[in-house]
């Protein structure tokens, strides 16, 4: 059986890789802005981010996590959403 330590330096190297992430995601997002802008398109589009929800839903194979996922997903779609405002 693992050691707590064990459990959070595997949590530790998550969160760092989900940072990673994270920061590439938000690197599209700024190439978006700039597309929408070019375009003059708004910054929501309730039927794409649905899209996405349902496409991202997918990837989980657990229905026990699926919910908790949503939620992370509808976050990030909100951050991304309040970035793009800001810029």
């Amino acid at each position: 059986m693992e050691t707590l330590e064990e459990i959070r330096e595997t949590l530790n190297g998550i969160d760092q890789l989900m940072a990673v992430l994270f920061e590439k995601r938000m690197q599209q997002i700024e190439k978006i802005i700039a597309y929408k802008k070019k375009h003059a398109l708004p910054i929501e589009d309730v039927k794409r981010e649905m899209e996405i929800i349902e496409r991202n839903l997918g990837y989980i194979e657990s229905p026990v996590y699926q919910e908790y996922y949503e939620k992370m997903i509808r976050n990030i779609i909100e951050l991304s959403k309040d970035y793009q405002q800001k810029q």
